[in-house]
């Protein structure tokens, strides 16, 4: 345990890091090389764990789940740095939360395939899951080599995504530190954090301490779906151009806030059944079967889970968009957004290591109010129906490159 923990640590960690720094080495190498040595090194962690499972290697060294960690951990933060500027940039804003949407339903259906096996047991198909995993992870490596350049990018209304190359390296360095204490970076941390604060208790105690194999890989399936209707949902109300951004944001922010809390309030409630003494240790020597009828309403809450972390992320990167039309300053925000999620990814394991179930339930609950108050301060307050107030701007240097995605109508029917 101490060391799928460290190992967990040390990925999110460097996640968070190159998370950061994704879309400067975007700017250094270009997109095709950068999503091709990500997928790269996510498939050496899934070789890595293929070869200890089918060679039944039971004790493996600790330095080589470190370094299939690190590798892990520097991928998904390249990965995901790039992938989510290129999502909520290519598209214009009308269709916006469609793109984000599919992405969602992809990403998740890959969840969803990468279940245990149903026998409960490491059965053949089980032991070459992580192969299979890897093997999937080099294909779309190769893939991504037919990418094409931001710069190369118009959209169907001819905008153009990115209208220029990068900046030299120092200057980008400096560039990424100004937007750390941005006021955009310094409004959004703390629902940037908190977005995937409760993973580690969701995942390690809700789904993996309660059931045997066969369920934890049963509810994957509900938990990952859930996150797809999640965003899909999300998605086509962000897309309902009829409404005014500003009436489209609160929108969001009033369906975040009615569900997440409503997950952790039934958290809580579901802790008090199961874990009244705050001790798990029964659970592992009978856990619960999906047949079991106690099993039910832990099951149920594990998949809401899923549409809150959906509903949230999306919210979230939808707002992000929002914040500037420039590629670079979008990028910036982004490698913000997912340093910090991963940050509190990390945290989330710490924290589920070294604390009581109840307390953890009502600290994560509450870190969650205290995400909430930024969003809704951004959309009742900030967000205008047409723009972003230029007072709030974090990069004016950049103002002359920037084209807007697209222009409202001047008509009544876009306001609230």
């Amino acid at each position: 345990m101490f060391e799928i923990n460290l190992s967990l640590i040390v990925s999110f960690l460097l996640t968070g890091i190159f998370s950061f720094l994704g879309c400067n080495i975007l700017y250094r190498i270009g997109v095709r090389l950068c999503m091709f040595a990500s997928c790269i090194f996510i498939s050496f962690y899934s070789f890595t764990y293929a070869y200890r499972y089918i060679a039944e290697i039971n004790d493996p060294p600790i330095a080589l789940s470190i370094v299939s960690a690190v590798f892990m951990g520097i991928g998904v933060g390249v990965f995901f740095s790039i992938q989510t500027t290129i999502n909520i940039k290519y598209p214009r804003e009308e269709v916006r939360g469609k793109y984000l949407a599919i992405f969602a339903a992809f990403f998740n259906l890959g969840g969803m395939l990468g279940r245990d096996s149903p026998d409960g047991k490491r059965s053949s198909f089980s032991n070459y899951t992580y192969l299979s995993l890897g093997i999937v992870q080099v294909f779309g490596a190769v893939i991504s080599l037919a990418l094409v350049s931001p710069t190369k990018v118009r959209r169907d209304d001819s905008t153009v995504v990115m209208s220029h190359s990068a900046d030299p390296v120092v200057k980008e360095l400096a560039n990424m530190v100004k937007h750390l204490v941005s006021k955009w970076a310094l409004l959004f941390a703390t629902p940037y954090i908190v977005s995937h604060i409760g993973f580690a208790y969701t995942s390690n105690i809700l789904n993996g301490a309660v059931f045997d194999a066969r369920t934890r890989g049963f509810n994957n399936i509900f938990f990952w779906l859930a996150k797809t209707v999640g965003a899909v949902v999300l998605g086509l109300i962000l897309d309902h151009t009829k409404w005014s951004r500003r009436r489209r944001a609160i929108t969001a922010v009033v369906i975040l806030a009615l569900v997440s809390n409503g997950v952790w309030i039934g958290g809580i409630f579901n802790q008090m059944q199961m874990f009244p003494s705050g001790n798990i240790g029964h659970f592992h020597e009978k856990p619960l079967d999906y047949t079991d009828p106690a099993a039910g309403p832990t099951i149920t809450l594990y998949a809401f889970f899923g549409l809150f972390i959906g509903i949230f992320d999306t919210c979230i990167m939808w707002f992000i968009s929002l914040l500037s039309d420039d590629f670079d300053v979008t990028g910036r925000n982004v490698s913000v957004f997912r340093g910090l999620q991963a940050l509190g990814t990390a945290v989330s394991w710490v924290m589920v290591n070294n604390m009581s179930i109840s307390t953890l339930c009502y600290v994560n609950w509450g870190l969650l109010l205290l995400g909430l108050c930024p969003l809704a301060y951004f959309a009742l307050v900030i967000l205008r129906n047409n723009t972003v107030p230029s007072e709030y701007d974090v990069d004016m240097e950049f103002a002359e490159l920037r084209t807007p995605s697209y222009t409202y109508k001047a008509s009544s029917e876009y306001y609230l």
